[in-house]
């Protein structure tokens, strides 16, 4: 497995059950997991600077939060922006040690591959603005895992952007 899925799994499956590494087989990853989410976010940036926008960056916190939203998601069985202990985001993103001044989430379930999933955010008012934030996020993490739970079939995605963590 990748050295950087591995650590963010690792991150992930911590901050859900504060429980250690040994459970990271708990979150059912699709085998491509990296590549979907790299995709993701290849896309996500082509629109934004087909918006005049700059590139957001890839943060690992962010992706390590993006992931254990997913996995809890897919794992214990809802699809919601808020988590079943009643944190948003924010407060997911605190736990990590991260607190940023701009933060903002995207969720979808369903999708399997990173085309339509962008596509389908950007047709959405919400999600759009959250895709294009301009002032003060420059960075973005994307996490994933099969539906479980969460959803009939597929991908449950979740997408943070924010500002950097202080």
């Amino acid at each position: 497995m990748d050295r950087h899925l591995l650590k963010i799994i690792t991150v992930a499956v911590g901050l859900i059950s504060g429980s250690t590494a040994a459970h990271a087989a708990g979150c059912d990853l699709p085998p491509n997991v990296v590549q979907l989410a790299a995709d993701a976010g290849r896309v996500m940036n082509a629109k934004r600077v087909k918006a005049g926008l700059k590139p957001l960056v890839v943060d690992e916190n962010l992706e390590a939060a993006s992931f254990a939203h997913a996995c809890n998601m897919s794992q214990v069985g809802y699809f919601s922006h808020q988590a079943k202990d009643g944190s948003g985001h924010s407060q997911r993103l605190k736990r990590q040690g991260c607190a940023p001044r701009i933060s903002a989430e995207n969720i979808a379930a369903g999708h399997t591959e990173a085309q339509p999933l962008i596509n389908a955010w950007m047709a959405s008012k919400g999600h759009r603005k959250n895709i294009l934030i301009k002032r003060g996020a420059d960075r973005y993490g994307i996490g994933l895992a099969h539906a479980g739970k969460a959803f009939t079939h597929g991908l449950v995605w979740v997408a943070l952007f924010s500002s950097p963590c202080r």
